[in-house]
């Protein structure tokens, strides 16, 4: 009866069961596949591909809103806008804060007496930089975007706002 060393990597399917506990099934398989190899051989790993298999399992638990860090420390702006064209009775102002929650922005958005939409951002550059970019050419489903002014865009410190708001 042969002997198993004790310093041996699990086996792969107990490697593939272990991490797909971890991560997503097709993860799980990539994981595996990558590990299985020429070099590699059907049943073992080394313990560096272990140490590997962790850390995907640290990354796939990080909060997409709070990665990376250096985003964190990115340049923040704020900037107010105004939005012309066919902007009110199409769901407009839903889908602003929609955008902007998705993107981790702040502010607020309104209807306005002149039948335009107005509002207040503020978020990292390359975020907003896309907020921009959807309030001026994209907007909501049925709208009609004819121009979009930017104004006040001034670096800031901090956030005045703590979420996307709709005002009345």
């Amino acid at each position: 009866m042969k002997r198993q060393d004790s310093k041996r990597a699990p086996s792969q399917p107990l490697v593939q069961k272990t991490i797909s506990k971890l991560v997503p099934k097709q993860q799980a398989e990539r994981i595996v596949q990558k590990i299985k190899g020429p070099k590699h051989g059907d049943t073992e790993i080394s313990q560096n591909e272990t140490i590997e298999i962790t850390r995907t399992k640290q990354v796939s638990r990080i909060d997409v809103n709070k990665w990376p860090p250096a985003e964190k420390q990115k340049s923040k702006i704020s900037v107010e806008f105004e939005v012309f064209g066919k902007v009110q009775g199409v769901f407009f102002r839903k889908n602003t804060r929609k955008t902007a929650q998705s993107l981790g922005i702040v502010g607020w958005v309104k209807n306005t007496p002149q039948g335009t939409v107005q509002g207040s951002c503020e978020g990292t550059e390359s975020k907003m930089k896309i907020m921009k970019e959807w309030l001026s050419k994209i907007g909501s489903k049925n709208s009609r975007i004819d121009k979009c002014d930017f104004k006040n865009e001034k670096s800031i410190q901090t956030f005045e706002y703590k979420s996307f708001k709709i005002s009345h």
